[in-house]
């Protein structure tokens, strides 16, 4: 028996399903006053601005399923670069990989410490996550506009600072259940000024300019997590007119592993810096290798009833696979993506081809 069906049987599961009909995600709203109300619960929707109180401590949920992260993903022409550092409550994460994409090499490290030596810390505000084992951090500053970062992890590290292009934000709280909950944030940044320094001491220096998004997320999560997610920028070709404009994405579905499953439609399209949400998407691609989880392309579009909506084929380059667990309580198998994606994206009448564009895209699954 795997570790994850040990963990669930051990565990217990949640349904699969839950009522989430008072959950608006397809229609933006003002901010609520709080992140969870007076019965414990997240006040979920998809959210224009955030200014309400954030006030874990009142979830219904166990505190001890509260975790964070704050995660990047960089890429042009030349390098992926993605870091992230996570805060899981028995156990902190942090992780760099680095792929050059004229040749394929690949510089990956992950680290991982457990118990009393977790030393990752999230703020009560979100905003930060810091590892005080080793001084690691991902922080904002200038009211949330600027990311600064230092993570370590083994033989490699990568520093510097990401400036907010100025697209709108992407701002929702999920509810799960009983209490389970997160608030999230995705955005376009771009590079200040960075470099990723390797174990035989040379220096790669990221140029100005190189785009990418985050994602920082903080709240109750369920037990079991199994998720796609897709996320990049670049250019693309508008139809009515040939004019090339500035296209991003950040993109995430739960899959069948998930419980309890919610339809939160996490699918943040932005057009010129201006953020849409497609109402549909389908993640269709087969495992090549079931001990490395290479995979086929990956066809990635909409319903087809959509009028808005994605038509997409991504080809991985690269890949690693990150599997670990901790007894029954804790397991991760999280499997990262690198490679090209072509294919079209439709919002309101108008087509944008791509541009062949360097993304990310992840199959991953927690039990937590």
């Amino acid at each position: 028996m795997s570790r994850v069906l040990m963990a669930m049987g051990l565990m217990g599961c949640v349904p699969a399903t839950v009522d989430t009909t008072p959950d608006d995600y397809l229609n933006q709203r003002d901010s609520p006053d709080s992140l969870i109300n007076e019965e414990g619960i997240y006040n979920g929707g998809w959210y224009r601005n955030f200014d309400g109180i954030i006030n874990p401590e009142v979830s219904q949920a166990r505190a001890s399923a509260f975790k964070g992260w704050l995660h990047f993903n960089l890429g042009n022409q030349e390098y992926s670069i993605t870091g992230h550092l996570a805060d899981l409550h028995t156990a902190g994460n942090a992780a760099i990989s680095v792929v050059n994409l004229s040749s394929g090499e690949t510089w990956t490290a992950s680290t991982r410490e457990a118990f009393s030596d977790n030393q990752m810390v999230i703020a009560d505000d979100f905003s930060s996550v810091v590892n005080d084992n080793d001084g690691s951090y991902l922080r904002l500053n200038d009211d949330g506009t600027v990311l600064e970062f230092d993570i370590q992890a083994n033989d490699l590290r990568v520093a510097g600072s990401l400036a907010s292009t100025g697209a709108d934000r992407f701002i929702q709280v999920t509810r799960y259940h009983d209490g389970y909950g997160i608030l999230q944030w995705f955005e376009q940044v771009q590079v200040l000024e960075a470099a990723v320094t390797f174990a035989d001491g040379t220096i790669l220096d990221l140029p100005a300019g190189m785009r990418g998004t985050t994602d920082r997320m903080a709240g109750h999560r369920r037990t079991h997590q199994h998720w796609n997610w897709i996320a990049g920028s670049g250019n693309a070709t508008r139809q009515s007119d040939g004019e090339t404009v500035e296209v991003a994405m950040s993109m995430s579905k739960d899959r069948e592993g998930a419980r309890p499953q919610v339809d939160a439609k996490k699918y943040a399209i932005w057009i010129d810096g201006v953020l849409t949400k497609v109402p549909s998407l389908n993640f269709d691609y087969s495992v090549i290798d079931e001990a490395t989880r290479e995979t086929t392309e990956w066809v990635i579009e909409s319903d087809e009833a959509d009028v808005n909506r994605v038509d997409l084929l991504f080809e991985p380059k690269s890949m690693r696979r990150d599997e670990a667990g901790y007894l029954w309580f804790y397991y991760t198998d999280y499997i990262p993506y690198i490679g090209s994606l072509t294919g079209s994206i439709t919002v309101d009448g108008e087509q944008y081809v791509l541009e062949p564009m360097t993304v990310i895209a992840e199959d991953a699954r927690l039990t937590l």
